[in-house]
Order: structure tokens, then sequence, then C-alpha cells
């Protein structure tokens, strides 16, 4: 926790010097003006001298007071006892001699009468005066930090570009929502295609979903999330003027001391013309602002020991007796002198020094309240702000990792794989067996569409709509293509040579699946009428490993087509295929199995 004053030793030039000259300049007058106080005619030389000692250690107290409020001692405790003591001595140095002299001239009387008002003055504004300033500037202090880390916490939501970020990317739970299941249940029942513009096609779709994932692990990468259910205070000079007055109307000392100072000033109204006793209430008034001050100090300071706090107590009591002595001198010189114009006088400058009194406890102690607060929320805050740095650097972290494993890793990788065997499938000259590549991207869309929905469940809500946009795009004109393809393939089916199509997809295939690179497969015969062809393998080395049963599975269900049925039977003595199928009207009639 930082120490009184702290903020003051930091800066030690710039907004401050005016205190520190406020301190070494007008305090040193006000101990000069303490000399000069004793020194009037009618008082005797020793008396001034004692009455000027008094003063003046008042007002080195008052000096060290301000020294500690300002926090320029290691020690905390030093400067409450050196205050202490020299208001303890002052007291003493003026109430000792008048208690020796019971009645004396009027102008001596008046002399000892006034200089209590400047012992307290000394003691009490002086430091007010200090503890005000050091109020503010640390209730300013408070209030930049308090506003800087508003300002870290809000600094997405005032970006227009980060709030879009943030506030509309429903996008992503699109994505999970709807296009995934969508993939899911594609009908893929496509055979073959040689068109270009579809090759074309599945290039910029692979390219557009590489791009689209690097563009989502970097936004992810920079998404912000904001605390929810954080309450940040106003952090304004006039907020915190509210909050001060808030307080000083609702704390419980307003009530007693106010009543106290009503009490006073409808006393001394009542009684002013008699002269004298209002004197009493005054004393009382100013003992409740002594103690009151006390009360704040005690409160200012959190290390105040069960032996200053005794002190503060005594010392209470001390000044409710010094009070009471003067009073009775006051009441003797009245009867003595009978001026009622001098009570009226008393009564002008008495009430708002009760009033004033007991509204500088209210004051103080309600800014010391509120500061402690400030401090206590600034704390909080600040703390809260390293907290949710640290989580959302680690959340930032592991996001961008998974999503660059997942999205640059087992899904982009089984994407661009797919998409490349459909280029390869597609291209002029080759006819691969579509049908069961994309079967195989079926089944690494269904995965991949698994992953990134759990993978969305992760991140925030509000996520980032352009990519979730684009990505969205992306898979959709990946369904488009599928469709795309089934219609040509059906076209092509239908207008083109079914034996001559199917014996190449066939050729092709078998030859490029089979596990011997020089295997090499020819259609030996190919029936238009009776759609049915012969198949051979032209490698020894083939047909001694070949397994003729996975061989005819395989070609199989190469050579199965929309609406009618191929039969194959592997030969028991060779490498061997033959196969027949009968159609109608895109129904199967009946097959034929023969084997060579």
């Amino acid at each position: 926790m930082r120490r009184s004053g702290e903020y003051v030793r930091d800066t030690v030039t710039g907004p401050y010097a005016f205190q520190r000259g406020m301190i070494w300049v007008f305090t040193p007058l006000v101990v000069v003006f303490g000399l000069l106080v004793g020194v009037r005619p009618g008082v005797d030389v020793w008396e001034a001298l004692v009455a000027g000692l008094a003063s003046a250690t008042a007002g080195i107290g008052a000096l060290i007071l301000c020294l500690w409020v300002f926090g320029w001692f290691r020690r905390r405790t030093m400067p409450i006892y050196a205050a202490i003591g020299s208001w303890v001595f002052a007291g003493i140095g003026i109430a000792v001699p008048r208690m020796l002299i019971f009645v004396g001239p009027a102008s001596e009387i008046d002399v000892w009468l006034r200089l209590p008002g400047s012992i307290l003055a000394v003691c009490v504004w002086i430091p007010a005066v200090a503890v005000a300033f050091r109020a503010f500037n640390e209730a300013m202090s408070l209030i930049a930090r308090i506003s800087e880390h508003r300002a870290r916490l809000e600094h997405s939501a005032r970006d227009p570009s980060a709030r879009e970020r943030i506030e509309d990317a429903a996008m992503l739970e699109t994505l999970a929502s709807e296009v995934l299941p969508a993939l899911e249940r594609l009908p893929l029942r496509v055979r073959a295609a040689k068109m270009h513009p579809t090759r074309r096609r599945l290039a910029q779709l692979s390219r557009g979903i590489r791009d689209v994932s690097t563009k989502l692990v970097r936004s992810i990468s920079h998404q912000v999330m904001l605390p929810g259910g954080l309450a940040i205070r106003p952090a304004t000079t006039r907020s915190f003027v509210r909050a001060v007055a808030k307080r000083a109307l609702t704390q419980p000392a307003t009530a007693p001391l106010a009543v106290a100072g009503l009490t006073a000033a409808a006393t001394l109204v009542g009684l002013f013309t008699l002269g004298g006793p209002y004197l009493a209430l005054f004393a009382l008034a100013a003992m409740i602002s002594w103690a009151g001050v006390l009360l704040v100090l005690k409160r200012a300071e959190d290390s105040l020991s069960r032996t200053l706090r005794t002190a503060a107590r005594w010392l209470s009591v001390f000044a409710g007796i010094f009070f009471a002595a003067i009073s009775v001198v006051a009441v003797l010189s009245s009867q003595l002198t009978g001026s009622p114009g001098e009570a009226f006088r008393h009564l002008i400058t008495g009430v708002p020094l009760v009033f004033g009194n007991a509204l500088l406890v209210v004051v103080a102690s309600a800014v010391t309240a509120e500061l402690g607060s400030m401090r206590e929320h600034e704390r909080e805050l600040s703390h809260l702000v390293d907290v949710y740095a640290e989580q959302s650097r680690r959340r930032a972290n592991d996001l961008r990792a998974r999503a660059a494993m997942l999205l640059h890793g087992p899904v982009q990788g089984r994407l661009n794989s797919a998409v490349l065997t459909l280029e390869m499938a597609i291209q002029p000259g080759n006819s691969m067996n579509v049908d069961t590549l994309l079967e195989e991207l079926e089944r690494v869309l269904t995965s991949s569409a698994r992953e990134l929905e759990t993978f969305t469940r992760d991140l925030p809500q509000r996520g980032i709509r352009a990519v979730a946009s684009l990505l969205v795009d992306q898979w959709r004109g990946l369904v488009d293509i599928t469709f795309y393809l089934a219609d040509d393939v059906e076209a092509a089916l239908d207008e083109s040579d079914e034996g001559a199509l199917v014996a190449d997809l066939a050729i092709d295939t078998v030859t490029n699946t089979s596990r011997h690179g020089d295997a090499s497969w020819a259609v030996l015969s190919f029936s238009k009428t009776d759609k049915f062809f012969r198949v051979d393998c032209q490698s020894d080395s083939a047909i001694r490993d070949l397994n003729p049963v996975n061989e005819a599975g395989l070609l199989l269900r190469v050579l199965e087509a929309r609406g009618g049925a191929w039969a194959l039977a592997p030969s028991t003595t060779g490498a061997h295929f033959w196969a027949t199928v009968k159609r109608s009207d895109r129904k199967v009639e009946s097959t034929d199995i023969n084997f060579i």
C-alpha cells in the first residue's frame, strides 16, 4: 500500500510547487505572527514570551503535521507525536498564566481571548488546508488512473472497427448451425466430370479457404473480449465532488455536528446581549471540532497505535478543559466590563468559526472516506485489468494455437487434399472415379464440420463478422460445386457413349489404384447392345500378387451407374473380369455375371 504523500514524492517538481511554497513560506509567517501576538500594550513581557513561545511551538507543530500529510517523513508516527506535543505545550503556555491571573485589565483579557483563536487556526486550519491540497492531488491522480483503466478496458468499444468485429459476428454461429449440417446432408452421388470451369472454380475455392482460415487465425489473435459485469465508476472531478457531498450529507457524524452547531448559534443569538456566557458554547463547539479533526486524522492514518488513539482521546479532554477555563475567564471579564457590543462582536466572529469547524470536520471526514473508497476501487480495477489482460493473452494464444492447428492442420489438409484430387479427376483426358472421391470428400467434410462446430463453441459469441462471412461463403461455394458436378455428370452420362465412358473410367481407376505401378489394364471387348465388357490385366507381376476379389469389388464400385448396376466377377484362374448389365428406362431389369 502506498504511503501518504507518495504521489508528491513521485513528482518533486511541477504541479506541487505551490503546495511546497505554501508550507515553507506561509508557515514561518504564522510562527512570526504567533511571536508578535503576545507583544501587546498592557501585557507583561514574561507572559508575552510564554504566549509567543506557545504560538511558535504550535506553528512548528503545524509545519511538522503538514510535512507528515505530504509524506516527507520515513516514520509516520513521529509527526503525530510532535504535533500532539506542540498542541499540549501551546495550551499549557496559554492556560497556566491565566489561571494565576483571574482578573485583569480588559485589554489584557481580550488579548488572551484572541490568542486561543490564533493557536486554533495554526493547529487546525493550516493542517486542514494541507490535507485539502493533498486530498485534491490524490483525487486527481486516482481519477486519472481510473480513467486510464477504463480506457484500456473499453478501447474496443470505442473503436469502430473493433466494435464491428465484436458486435456483428453472429455469422460464426451461422457457420456452426446452418452451413456445416447442410454439408453433412449433401447428396454426393456424382460420377465423373471433365469441365474446365469446374476445375477453375475448385482451385479458387481451395485458395479461398486457405486465405479465410489465415484471416480467421489472425483475427482471433486480435480479438478483444470485454469482462462481463464490470462496473467502472465515472472518473471526473465533478463526480468526485458529488460523491464527497453525498457522503457529507449521509455520514453519521453530520447530524450531531449540525445539531451542535445550530444549538450553539441559537444560544448565542439569545445570550449575546448578556456577554460572556456564549463563550462556553463556543468552547464546546471548538472542542467538538478539535476532536473531530483528530478523528479525521485517525481515520486517515491506518497505522495509528493504541497509544496514539489514547493520546488523541486525552487531548480531546484537555481541549475541553482548556476551553472551559477560557470560558470562565470570559465570564468573569464580561461581568466586570459588561459590554454587550463586545459580546456582539464576538458573536459575529464566533458563529462562522463554529460552523466552519463543524463543516471542516464533516467535509474532511467525507473526503477521507471517499478517497479510501477510490483507492480501493482503483486497486481492484488495476488488479482486474492485470488479471484480465493475462487471461486475455492466454485465451488469445490458446485460440490462435487451436485455430491454427485446426484450420491449418487436419481440416485444411484433408480439405485441400480432397479438392486437389477433385481437380485431378476433372482434368481433360482423365476419367477418375469422382463418385468415390466425393464420398471421401463427404467424409472429410462431415468430420471437419464436427471439429469446426466444436471449435466455434469455444469462440466468443460475438466473433468476427467479415471473416466469418467469407468463410461461410467459401463453404457454400463448395456446396454449389458439388451440385454443379452432379448436374454435369448426369448430363454427360445421358449424352455420351455410356460404354466408352464407363470403360475409360474403369481402366483409369483400376490403373491408378493398383498396388503395382506396372499393372496395365485394357478393355478386351465391349458390346453396346448387350451392355457388357471385359477387362484384362497385362502384367505378370500384378497377376501373381493380385487379389481378384478385392479388385473385382473395386471395379464393381467404379462401374456403378445412376439408374443401373454393373455386376463383376473375378476369374479363378487369372486377373480377368466379366461384367454385364441390363437396363431399361434407367431401371435395372437383370444382371448377368460371367466367369472367364
